[in-house]
C-alpha cells in the first residue's frame, strides 16, 4: 500500500480534498484543505507502517473507481460492438473491443476512490477426547475490523 501512496500521492491528496470541507466561497481546494489533507495522509501512512509491524492479518485494499466520462464511452463501444456483430462484421466488432479494452488500461480511465486496512481477528479452539468416547467443544471465532482508512469516513 505504502507502494500506491508514493506512487500516485498527488491523486490520493486531491481526492482527500473532495471530501473536506468547502470555504465560504464554495472552493475545497484551499491551502487549509491541501495541508489538512497532507497532514491526514501523514497519519494514515504512520498507522500502516504501525499496522505492518503489530498485526499479524492484515488486508489491504486500494479502491479505484471509473471516471463517468470513460463509462460513457465503453458504453458507446460497446452499442457498436453489438450493432457490427448484428451485421456480422467481426473486424469492426474487434476493433470496438480492442478500444474499450484500451480505454479500462489507461491510467486516466481511473479516479482514486478510497484506502482501506482491514484487520482480521481469529480464535479457534478444539478441546475433547478423540478416541473411544467423543467428547468434543469446537469453536471459531471470526472477526473483522477496519483498522484505517484514506481518506476517513
Amino acid at each position: 500500500m505504502q507502494a500506491e501512496i508514493n506512487a500516485n500521492r498527488d491523486l490520493w491528496l486531491l481526492r482527500c480534498i473532495e471530501t473536506l470541507e468547502q470555504d465560504e466561497t464554495g472552493n475545497k481546494n484551499t491551502p487549509d484543505n491541501r495541508l489538512r489533507a497532507a497532514m491526514l495522509l501523514d497519519t494514515f501512512e504512520a498507522t500502516i507502517k504501525r499496522l505492518g509491524k503489530e498485526s499479524k492479518y492484515c488486508q489491504y485494499n486500494v479502491n479505484y473507481s471509473m471516471k463517468g466520462r470513460a463509462g460513457a464511452e465503453i458504453d458507446g463501444y460497446r452499442g457498436i460492438q453489438a450493432l457490427a456483430l448484428q451485421r456480422g462484421d467481426l473486424q469492426a466488432a474487434e476493433k470496438a473491443r480492442q478500444a474499450i479494452d484500451d480505454i479500462l488500461l489507461t491510467k486516466e480511465t481511473w479516479r482514486p476512490l478510497v484506502l482501506i486496512v482491514r484487520e482480521r481477528a481469529r480464535d479457534f479452539t478444539v478441546v475433547g477426547w478423540r478416541n473411544l468416547l467423543r467428547w468434543q467443544k469446537l469453536s471459531n471465532v471470526d472477526g473483522q475490523r477496519t483498522a484505517a482508512q484514506f481518506p476517513p469516513p
